[in-house]
């Protein structure tokens, strides 16, 4: 009896409430050994169904354990505790730079990001130009009283007259797939390190 009970206290967390229904199933072991001595069957199998009762009652099955451990741990006590339990502290590692040595998926992006960027500053054609040009409006319009929006299509009549043909949708379309083409293909070799 006190063998069994040392061992579900080493195995098991006890309160009160554990501790004296593990008593009880102490005493109905003992009970059950008792009726097998005698050839008691009746005996056994009504004392077995009250050991069955009190260890769900208790929560000493191996299921119930299995759900007390994979418990959230909700302080952080319970996560120091774990940690000192697992290994204690958790070692540095070498710092690496992330444009150099990826790590993640995040570093990845941002790397990605990066040469994109790179690339459409440096490479786009025209963009520079734009800019420079959109930079140089603005200066004029400080400087004068010239109009900004004189470009803007602002009636439906004017709209009307910007909408591109079929044949001018078609080749825009044409230059758009072109265009992602060849960005992937930059950005395989930018990725595969040919660049």
């Amino acid at each position: 009896m006190e063998t069994m009970y040392n061992k579900y206290a080493q195995e098991y967390e006890l309160n009160t409430d554990r501790e004296e229904v593990l008593k009880k199933m102490c005493k109905t072991s003992l009970k059950m050994d008792e009726c097998l001595d005698v050839g008691d069957l009746t005996g056994y199998k009504n004392l077995a169904g009250v050991f069955d009762q009190l260890r769900k009652g208790g929560k000493f099955t191996e299921a119930q354990n299995k759900e007390d451990r994979q418990q959230v741990l909700s302080s952080i006590g319970e996560l120091v505790r774990l940690c000192e339990q697992e290994g204690g502290i958790i070692p540095n590692l070498p710092q690496f730079d992330p444009d150099q040595y990826p790590q993640d998926k995040i570093d990845f992006t941002i790397k990605d990001l990066k040469a994109y960027n790179y690339a459409l500053v440096s490479e786009e054609l025209g963009l520079g130009d734009l800019i420079e040009s959109y930079i140089e409006k603005l200066e004029k319009a400080e400087n004068s009283e010239i109009d900004l929006n004189a470009g803007l299509v602002t009636s439906a009549a004017e709209a009307e007259a910007e909408t591109l043909t079929d044949e001018e949708a078609e080749d825009w379309g044409n230059f758009i797939d072109n265009e992602i083409e060849a960005e992937a293909e930059a950005l395989e070799r930018f990725l595969a390190g040919d660049i």
